[in-house]
């Protein structure tokens, strides 16, 4: 007949061993890891988190209690539980969210936060119609851009420049016998997905013989004209000229009111060239509109009218901007 040992004198089953038995055992860890092994079985990351979460390591102290050591281990335990729960439960072919477990741990390193779908979506007119009035909205490779309305001494530029090249070179005036010119404000241009609205546009008579059925135009113009502020210089100056040159339009202008300059750009290959810098209250003809010259102190909102001998210079740059 068997003989029981005293309760005294078995051995005592450690907290660790308790914790192991009901992590490994009870828990269900072995068959989420091994359904896991199967999913993700050729991913290199998933491997390294493997590698890098051990799922047990006993150390004991002389006394044979859990220290703060094993503690540790056993929460990595736990969670790497909790991990492949959650991913095994989608549907999705994508290793469990949050590897490596290093970043996952560590409370001082938390896991990025993805951004929400509605800052991911693309805009579109809509964004565009639902702008408030007092802003001029654009959208540049899906994203909506708003800017405010041009600041008096922007806006007195573009004015003054528009109304010039109307009465030198628009409709019924001609053009050295090439045909007259539309020039308008802030025309609303649908290039593809992008909407722009550049300060000034112009577009030759023979390739823009009547107004377009909707409130937008289709058709690239020919010029357009950028009014330079803090607010939209680094746009204009970037990605926005880079659509220019991609729809193939001829001739671009920045107009700086605070340094009281135009430069005069040319598409030559799909790169553009500047062509010329003028500078303070010379008279310029410009390209592409060459037989009109005007005054360019016109431009400037200044205190009193400029006065002459006019002032100035006209600095002709052959270099490539790209």
């Amino acid at each position: 007949m068997a003989q029981w040992a005293p309760v005294s004198s078995r051995p005592r089953l450690s907290h660790f061993h308790f914790f192991r038995f009901l992590l490994t055992r009870v828990s269900g860890i072995n068959l989420l890891e091994r359904a896991g092994k199967q999913r993700w079985v050729d991913d290199p990351e998933y491997q390294a988190y493997l590698d890098s979460t051990p799922l047990t390591r006993a150390v004991y102290w002389q006394e044979r209690r859990l220290n703060p050591v094993d503690s540790c281990h056993l929460l990595a335990l736990a969670h790497r539980a909790w991990l492949l729960s959650i991913s095994m439960s989608k549907s999705s072919k994508s290793p469990p969210p949050g590897k490596p477990s290093a970043r996952m741990r560590s409370s001082k390193n938390p896991p990025a936060k993805t951004r929400s779908s509605e800052s991911q979506r693309r805009a579109t007119y809509q964004d565009v119609l639902g702008a408030p009035e007092h802003v001029v909205a654009e959208i540049v490779d899906g994203v909506f851009h708003t800017h405010p309305r041009p600041a008096p001494l922007h806006a007195y530029a573009y004015s003054k420049l528009g109304a010039k090249l109307e009465n030198l070179c628009g409709r019924g005036c001609g053009n050295g016998g090439a045909g007259g010119w539309l020039i308008l404000d802030e025309p609303e241009l649908h290039l593809e997905e992008d909407i722009l609205v550049p300060d000034i546009a112009g577009w030759r008579l023979e390739r823009m013989p009547g107004p377009p059925s909707t409130a937008y135009f289709t058709v690239a113009p020919d010029w357009v004209c950028e009014i330079l502020s803090p607010s939209t210089r680094a746009l204009d100056q970037s990605r926005k000229r880079e659509i220019y040159a991609r729809e193939g339009i001829a001739h671009l202008w920045f107009v700086d009111p605070d340094e009281r300059s135009v430069e005069v750009f040319a598409l030559r290959d799909g790169h553009w060239i500047l062509l010329e810098t003028a500078t303070g209250t010379a008279e310029v003809t410009l390209p592409p509109f060459t037989p009109a010259p005007f005054n360019l102190g016109d431009l400037w909102w200044t205190s009193s009218p400029p006065k002459f001998p006019i002032e100035g210079s006209i600095q002709e740059s052959p270099a490539a901007i790209g």
